[in-house]
């Protein structure tokens, strides 16, 4: 599920023809946190679901219940 989110938050940077640096330089992040989340190596915490719905138009209402559904289908 992490490399779904990632996929989405790649997708959408992408589209706003931002790179890694930018992204991370205008959200406040490490470009290494945002390249983990890409690649689904790190789920974000809310917080950041928040910086980057800001700038790159993300759901992150979906992000997090996506993030909620793996965390609980792991205790299934």
């Amino acid at each position: 599920m992490s490399k779904e989110i990632g996929a989405m938050i790649k997708g959408s940077r992408e589209r706003r023809n931002l790179s890694v640096s930018k992204l991370a330089s205008i959200t406040g992040l490490a470009e290494s946190t945002v390249r983990q989340i890409e690649n689904g190596k790190h789920l974000p915490k809310l917080e950041t679901l928040h910086k980057l719905e800001k700038y790159i138009n993300i759901d992150s209402g979906e992000i997090y219940t996506m993030m909620n559904y793996e965390k609980f289908s792991d205790l299934a």
